[in-house]
């Protein structure tokens, strides 16, 4: 199986201040952001809040992975993240991470996710962890076959019948 270690730190001290890492959130990567125009202890004082929201959703997560486990060798659990999420290093997701295999997909190979407007295909990758031998290994096929363009996952689009929404979203 394999498993996902290390991870980034949480704070640092140098020349007797703090400095508070802002990649410990548990849900994706940290916006950029530029000095000056964020007050940067408002903001890690919202991103703690956040992380401790979002421990009772990796703890439910926990527990149907236990639940799945107990049931029978048939039952299976996945979780699914977009690649470079955080989450999985997260003191709470270890014991999701260790008995799971990690499998990576593209998703214009897995659900041919297309750009609304321009139809353009979009790679995004996402990470499936899985207890589930079977899956692992059919999901690990699904990569891009790099015979075609990529949409950029940048600025804003409208679904048919829905409202304007981040293609990062989408």
């Amino acid at each position: 199986m394999e498993e996902a270690s290390g991870g980034p730190s949480q704070s640092t001290q140098t020349s007797g201040s703090t400095s508070t890492s802002l990649s410990h959130l548990p849900w994706s990567q940290i916006p950029a952001f530029r000095p000056g125009d964020t007050d940067i202890h408002a903001l890690a004082a919202k991103i703690d809040a956040n992380c401790r929201d979002e421990s009772v959703h990796m703890l439910l997560c926990h527990a149907m992975l236990r639940l799945q486990l107990w049931r029978s060798n048939d039952s299976h659990f996945h979780l699914e993240q977009p690649q470079g999420s955080e989450l999985v290093f997260q003191h709470e997701m270890s014991n999701i991470v260790r008995p799971t295999l990690r499998a990576i997909c593209d998703m214009c190979a897995s659900g041919k996710l297309q750009n609304p407007t321009s139809h353009d295909l979009i790679r995004k990758r996402t990470q499936i962890l899985t207890t589930s031998e079977i899956m692992h290994r059919m999901l690990e096929t699904l990569q891009c076959s790099k015979e075609h363009e990529h949409a950029v996952i940048q600025g804003s689009c409208r679904p048919s019948g829905k409202s304007r929404m981040l293609l990062s979203q989408y």
